[in-house]
C-alpha cells in the first residue's frame, strides 16, 4: 500500500542551519517517498529548494495536500498513542513535527494523533529524526 505522505515541520535553527537542514529532510522525502515537505517559518533563502514555507507550523499543517482530509500524525517525545494506533488507508497522511525545542501538540484537534515518540537519549535535529524513524516503522510494519 502507497498512501500520500507529508511532512510539516519547523526549522530547527537552534541546532543547525536550515540549508543543511534542508538537505536532510529532502533525503527522508526521497528515501520514503514523501509528496510534500512543508516547513516554517520562512528562509527567503531557501526558496525553490525542495520544501514549501509557510509562516507558522498550523499553516504548514493545512496547507497539506491542499487542505484535503488527512489522517495527521503529531509527533512527540511524550503523546497519547503510539504509531500503530494510526488508521491504515488510503487517506493523505501528514506527520507533524516541532524542532528540538517545541512540541507540536497543542496544534492537534480532535481526531489526530499525538503520537509517543520519546528520544531516549539527548538528541540534536528531533525533528527530522523523529520523521525518518516514524517512516521507517510505519512501512516495515505495512501502515504505508
Amino acid at each position: 500500500m502507497t498512501r500520500p505522505i507529508a511532512i510539516a515541520a519547523i526549522w530547527d535553527r537552534t541546532q543547525v542551519d536550515p540549508e543543511l537542514e534542508l538537505r536532510i529532510y529532502r533525503q527522508v522525502k526521497g528515501a520514503f517517498g514523501v509528496n510534500e515537505l512543508n516547513m516554517t517559518p520562512v528562509a527567503p533563502w531557501l526558496e525553490g529548494g525542495g520544501a514549501t514555507q509557510f509562516d507558522t507550523l498550523q499553516e504548514a499543517v493545512d496547507g497539506s495536500f491542499a487542505g484535503a482530509p488527512c489522517v495527521r500524525a503529531f509527533l512527540c517525545p511524550s503523546g497519547d498513542c503510539n504509531l500503530e494506533d494510526i488508521p491504515v488507508g488510503d487517506d493523505p497522511l501528514v506527520l507533524v513535527v516541532g524542532d528540538t525545542k517545541t512540541s507540536p501538540a497543542s496544534l492537534a484537534g480532535p481526531g489526530d494523533f499525538v503520537v509517543n515518540l520519546p528520544a531516549p537519549f539527548p538528541v540534536e535535529l528531533y525533528g527530522v529524526s523523529a520523521a525518518a524513524a516514524a517512516l521507517a516503522e510505519l512501512y516495515r510494519t505495512g501502515r504505508l
